[in-house]
């Protein structure tokens, strides 16, 4: 029997201090997501891009996903690893938010890398969503 690359992350995420912290329904903060994108640890970076490709996912729905209010459009030539280093660069850019929810965190990193055209874009100043 073999094991995928996608399992054996999954089987080491399981194991891990993170997930005994998702399972108290302790939700991932900015920090925590930092730390876990800029780790060295290949199962951290499969946990990060997993992550952010999740929030991704979601922006970028044709019928106008969002986060937190905030969207994303993306182009066809985009990468996931585009939108990790987006998001790392953006982490550690705005350290005043690092303790407000990761998912609101990532959709605010993508949608100023990616805004919309035509598309009011939500402030950063309204937070009060994602705390």
């Amino acid at each position: 029997m073999t094991l995928s690359i996608g399992r054996l992350a999954l089987i080491f995420f399981l194991a891990s201090p993170l997930a005994a912290k998702a399972e108290g329904m302790e939700f991932y903060r900015g920090r925590t997501l930092m730390v876990v994108c800029d780790a060295d640890n290949p199962v951290y970076k499969a946990v990060c891009l997993g992550y952010v490709a999740g929030v991704a996912d979601v922006l970028g729905e044709a019928n106008g996903g969002n986060v937190n209010g905030f969207q994303a459009c993306f182009h066809t030539d985009d990468t996931t690893d585009a939108a990790i280093l987006a998001v790392r660069v953006w982490l550690h850019g705005h350290p005043e938010y690092l303790n407000y929810s990761a998912a609101g965190a990532v959709a605010a990193a993508l949608a100023e890398a990616w805004p919309c055209a035509g598309k009011k874009r939500t402030s950063l100043d309204d937070w009060s969503a994602v705390r």
